[in-house]
């Protein structure tokens, strides 16, 4: 049996602790167990094989000369008198390099190589591609600097751009496909609508964030290329996170979303009502269920605004309501969700201070209970 990854089961929940006991009751088992070196896993397998796997000079060779062989740019100005000395360069600065122990080497040397790789590639002449191998920096962290860098000498719209995206993909709590991710990215403040000609293409996106985002050509999916990336804007986008929640907030207050489907040509009809606004409106899937994730605790008090101005509307609320039930539990489905009063929507949102001070009546013109409050 083969065990993949195993390191990638989430750290929220038992899968990992599962997945062992379960190995460990099967008899006579012949287990490959693959992981990037990791305490826990490491004492679980302290007793068996343990096989270091790294890449070697030559396949890291092949790579970077595919590379240079492929890349229309790299192929234009690096000829084959310098293509040598330019894959020696890159080699020994991925060999040189300093990882953390729950790194792995293997696929390190290989991101760092892409990433310089993907440096020199934006160069425009033959000797700026020459001078730029002379400062290809060493570590991942510095040349995660050089990256972000780069994209902030980009025009002000394109930073802002390369931004959301990153923040968008760095702090969604699951994967953004890529039409969900554009529709995340064109979010304006104050914006009542939103279409395709708002959208910026897929490509020009990936393409501003500088060789650090890809899209995955199976799934669509949207991802950083590498874990470590990850962990690096985490540390770099702190004071975004607050523009996801609002992101969130401001596209689940479209009028799109101001009444729910109806009725009309009964259970099926609704059904299909429901995934044509699914289908033009791709994040609101994203938005409806991770909302309140974003705001709770720490950006209630920042958003509470904006929290209360959108969901005031009866006929929004029973429409997200209608968009949770279609996704959680579609045999419930029913004209208008479940009907929920504002306190009702807070409350189960588990925004605890918002329940408070509505409770204690510090917003004026906001009933707890369910109204018929006009949008006239």
């Amino acid at each position: 049996m083969v065990v993949d990854a195993l390191d990638e089961c989430p750290v929220e929940t038992d899968t990992k602790a599962n997945v062992l006991c379960a190995l460990r009751k099967l008899p006579n088992l012949h287990l490959l167990v693959t992981s990037r070196p990791h305490v826990d896993i490491n004492s679980e397998f302290n007793s068996l094989v343990q096989l270091d796997i790294r890449a070697a000079n030559r396949d890291m060779e092949v790579f970077i000369r595919g590379r240079l062989d492929e890349h229309r740019n790299l192929k234009r100005y690096v000829d084959e008198d310098f293509k040598e000395a330019l894959v020696d360069k890159i080699v020994n600065k991925s060999e040189g390099m300093c990882v953390q122990l729950s790194i792995s080497l293997l696929t390190a040397r290989f991101l760092l190589a892409h990433l310089h790789l993907e440096m020199l590639s934006r160069q425009r002449t033959r000797n700026a591609v020459r001078d730029a191998s002379e400062k290809l920096p060493s570590g991942l962290d510095d040349t995660y600097d050089d990256v972000m860098d780069r994209i902030y000498k980009q025009s002000k719209e394109d930073v802002d751009l390369a931004l959301k995206v990153l923040s968008w993909i760095t702090y969604a709590k699951e994967p953004l496909k890529a039409k969900a991710l554009q529709h995340a990215v064109a979010i304006k403040p104050d914006m009542k609508t939103l279409d395709d000609g708002d959208l910026t293409d897929i490509d020009d996106l990936i393409s501003l964030c500088a060789g650090i985002v890809t899209i995955d050509p199976q799934s669509g999916i949207v991802r950083l290329v590498h874990y470590t990336t990850q962990g690096y804007l985490e540390k770099k986008l702190m004071d975004r996170k607050v523009d996801i929640a609002r992101g969130c907030l401001i596209y689940l207050g479209l009028e799109e979303f101001r009444e729910p489907c109806d009725w009309q040509g009964g259970e099926e009809g609704l059904e299909n009502h429901l995934d044509d606004r699914m289908m033009k409106y791709p994040f609101v899937h994203y938005a409806a269920v991770y909302w309140s994730d974003h705001i709770r605790r720490n950006l209630e008090e920042e958003l509470k605004d904006i929290c209360l101005s959108v969901f005031q509307w009866k006929g929004l609320r029973d429409s997200i309501s209608q968009i949770e039930q279609y996704l959680r539990r579609p045999w419930e489905l029913s004209p208008c969700g479940i009907e929920h009063s504002l306190l009702h929507t807070l409350a189960s949102a588990g925004l605890n201070m918002l329940c408070r001070l509505l409770l204690d009546k510090q917003f004026e013109g906001f009933h707890m209970y369910i109204d018929e409050i006009s949008q006239s």
